[in-house]
């Protein structure tokens, strides 16, 4: 998945004083920081679930 920076890259090196890219810019932005702070405690709680069972399965041993 292409980051947001990435796009607006490509598209405002076409497109340099264009309202839309700006918008554009903003609304990716948004959506990543949304994204990036639903997906936070997702991957917080996956790795605290690997991090447990590894401790399980080294103290089955």
């Amino acid at each position: 998945m292409l980051s947001a920076n990435a796009v607006v890259d490509a598209i405002s090196d076409k497109n340099k004083d264009s309202f839309l890219v700006t918008g554009l810019l903003l609304t990716l932005n948004r959506v990543e920081v949304k994204h990036n702070a639903m997906m936070a405690p997702i991957r917080k709680t996956a790795l605290s679930h690997a991090a447990s069972s590894n401790q399980f399965a080294e103290s089955s041993d």
